[in-house]
């Protein structure tokens, strides 16, 4: 499967007109997005065999497959990625949601306007459902106008996530949160978003000065997640747009051309409000150096 991507930059002042906007073309009110990725690091060399798998299980075999395949030649940087289910600090059970308590998440590095600063705390459900997500370095930009790069996600249907990761011979190496709202307008989905990361780099240290047995004490269950304890990767506050939609079979050249056609239609659609660009391909490179 294929995706085709294009970027915009908004600046915060800008947020609250903007989503606006984006409902009106849409038709629809804005779907607050609170996702977890953990990014994994392979530990074996190109010319190791891959481990066999255990402690979950895929659903798509193909992809998983094709996965373990990416070791025999480059090596991928891949991601878990699990959507956070919010709940207000102290109501009665974590799978309990609580009406709002995703607009209440916007609590960290902004400068308040448009924010709603809610109780800062978010509680996620007993148990995960993570999706690993891998993706390819983006093709060079000479043919066509937007950003497409081979993607494949596999859902982790079972068991633990964590040791499901290593025995494919990942480490665990860093955390961020993708907090923002989502929009769907005809076959493309639109993305808000702000990336937070800890404040704190306790993780990443222990992460280097002993990987293995920190990987060890890492559950796929993290319970309590204080966006006082995030802050934001950018520090200007600066939202990002990002327009995309998947292609099912990118070698037919029809299917490709009216993805981006529909792409590009988009893109000139919101020409004055934001500038939709190609994203930088080194800036989106998974491989491992």
């Amino acid at each position: 499967m294929h995706e085709l991507l294009l970027f915009g930059r908004i600046p915060p002042s800008q947020h609250p007109h903007l989503l606006h906007i984006l409902s009106g073309i849409s038709a629809m009110q804005p779907i607050p997005l609170l996702e977890k990725h953990r990014i994994f690091t392979p530990t074996r060399s190109t010319t190791d065999t891959p481990a066999k798998t255990q402690g979950g299980a895929a659903k798509d075999e193909y992809a998983q497959k094709s996965l373990q395949a990416a070791a025999k030649g480059d090596l991928f940087v891949v991601q878990l990625v699990a959507d956070v289910l919010a709940v207000a600090a102290g109501s009665g059970g974590a799978g309990e949601r609580e009406e709002g308590a995703m607009e209440g998440v916007e609590v960290a590095g902004g400068d308040g306007e448009g924010e709603t600063h809610g109780e800062g705390r978010v509680r996620e459900a007993v148990r995960e459902q993570w999706t690993l997500q891998f993706r390819d370095i983006p093709e060079v930009a000479r043919q066509r106008p937007v950003t497409t790069r081979l993607m494949a996600d596999v859902p982790v249907a079972a068991g633990d996530a964590m040791a499901f990761m290593r025995a494919l011979g990942y480490l665990h190496t860093s955390t961020y949160l993708l907090q923002g709202h989502r929009f769907t307008y005809q076959n493309t989905s639109l993305l808000l978003y702000r990336v937070f990361v800890p404040t704190t780099a306790s993780d990443v240290t222990t992460t280097k000065t002993n990987p293995e047995q920190y990987n060890n004490n890492v559950s796929d269950n993290a319970g309590l997640i204080d966006m006082a304890q995030q802050r934001l990767l950018d520090a200007s506050g600066t939202w990002v747009l990002q327009a995309g939609l998947r292609v099912q079979d990118g070698s037919k050249v029809e299917t490709m051309a009216q993805g981006v056609n529909e792409l590009v239609g988009v893109r000139e659609m919101l020409r004055g409000v934001v500038e939709l660009e190609i994203g930088e391909r080194l800036a989106m490179d998974t491989r491992v150096k």
